[in-house]
């Protein structure tokens, strides 16, 4: 079991603020209303800058003693998940979904010391493929030990051909690798075997399955408080016509940041990082990050990979796990 600090849980001096999203020609900040003075730490205010319907961001201030989760309601009464592991200063975009009106609360959570395991889970793309001393394709995780902090460590519990099918009800040695170790923050990236198994094989994903597996698997990473972070599968380098990418695997990225929306996870979309990075760089730099097709990395590849996650991380996350990727 690890060393969690716990505070109280009950809402601690929780700041609530309001979010009209009828749409505003002008920005407006928008702060707390009222707080409840109950349990340790202290008020955190809550600002919500808009610029118009579609560009709204929330601004927490914090401190790296208490962390917080963010939690939204239509009504004060129910209240669901907006994020999670706050502290300090941390910026969101486009929070909210166009609703009428909306409330925010801050809510102490138990906090998570370091050093830190970030955990790995997906196929190839994120592991890497290795045979005998050969590096058949590179894996992002393994480019992750390239930025990450001295005193925390990467756990790499990808495997080549894992779909998130054959991850939660194949043979399971992966996860039982996570629930063994219960590393405070998971990156889970599923989508290529999920979409393009034959339809036959136990790894094979309907999109509704693909679905349901992403929330069980945020579900079961929550279990031991661990933080979820969703990652959006590689784009294919297969240009069209025009020179943009066009990658089969759009709607399962949609899907991803869909389930992180909807339980209050962080998401990266590596698929449409990676794509916008493909179609600036030359074709020399193209094939020195190609591995043995159009979708894996070369060992080179995944470090570049790695940089462009790391620095789609919010800042607060990025700050106490890796160094600059710069």
């Amino acid at each position: 079991m690890k060393n969690f600090h716990h505070s109280n849980t009950r809402p601690a001096l929780t700041s609530y603020s309001a979010k009209p999203t009828t749409s505003l020609k002008y920005l407006s900040v928008i702060s707390i209303l009222f707080c409840c003075l109950w349990g340790p730490g202290r008020a955190q205010e809550i600002q919500i800058r808009r610029q118009s319907a579609e560009d709204i961001s929330l601004q927490f201030s914090g401190s790296n003693e208490h962390w917080y989760r963010l939690e939204r309601s239509l009504d004060l009464q129910d209240w669901v998940l907006e994020k999670e592991a706050l502290f300090g200063q941390v910026t969101l975009d486009a929070i909210g979904k166009g609703t009428s009106f909306e409330f925010y609360r801050t809510v102490v959570m138990p906090s998570i010391p370091g050093p830190y395991i970030v955990g790995v889970v997906g196929d190839s793309t994120a592991a890497g493929v290795i045979h005998g001393d050969e590096v058949v394709s590179g894996g992002w995780a393994e480019g992750l030990r390239t930025y990450i902090k001295a005193e925390n460590r990467i756990l790499n519990a990808g495997q080549a051909g894992l779909s998130s099918r054959s991850f939660l009800f194949g043979r399971m040695d992966r996860l039982k690798i996570l629930q063994r170790t219960e590393p405070p923050f998971v990156f889970i990236q599923f989508g290529q075997i999920d979409q393009f198994s034959d339809p036959e094989e136990e790894k094979f994903t309907q999109l509704d399955d693909y679905r349901a597996n992403l929330i069980q698997i945020v579900r079961i990473v929550r279990e031991w408080e661990g933080i979820p972070i969703l990652v959006t599968p590689l784009p294919w380098r297969v240009f069209d016509q025009d020179g943009i990418i066009s990658s089969p695997l759009r709607k399962r990225s949609d899907i991803v940041l869909e389930v992180a929306h909807e339980v209050g996870a962080y998401a990266i979309d590596l698929h449409r990082i990676l794509a916008t990075h493909y179609q600036t760089i030359g074709s020399t730099e193209l094939r020195l990050m190609s591995a043995v097709d159009q979708y894996h990395l070369s060992e080179e590849g995944a470090i570049i990979g790695a940089r462009l996650l790391v620095e789609a991380l919010p800042d607060h996350l990025r700050r106490i796990l890796f160094d600059s990727a710069e």
